[in-house]
């Protein structure tokens, strides 16, 4: 794949990185400056796993939603939970 990966919606993506991300075999990898259908603001209800495994964040509690901010780590965007109770959760399986 040279480093590159496939979003959801079919559309191809390239790492910022200077090395892929996925040469290093993560169980998931959660990404905002991936992320396309989000606006700074909106509450998240499900965060794409990048690593190819299928294992995306979800939540559907309207309260316990994390929001999407932009331009706040290195002008990337952030996935902002309030540590209080603001959760997405995915469900794991053992090899």
């Amino acid at each position: 794949m040279n480093g590159g990966f496939q979003n959801l919606d079919g559309l191809s993506r390239q790492p910022t990185f200077g090395f892929s991300v996925l040469s290093l075999a993560p169980s998931a990898w959660y990404d905002a400056s991936q992320e396309t259908a989000y606006s700074d603001g909106n509450a998240v209800s499900s965060i794409t796993d990048w690593s190819g495994n299928a294992r995306h964040c979800v939540q559907a509690t309207a309260s316990q939603k994390p929001l999407y901010k932009t331009n706040i780590q290195n002008s990337l965007p952030v996935f902002r939970f309030d540590g209080t109770d603001d959760i997405a959760t995915v469900a794991f399986t053992q090899a």
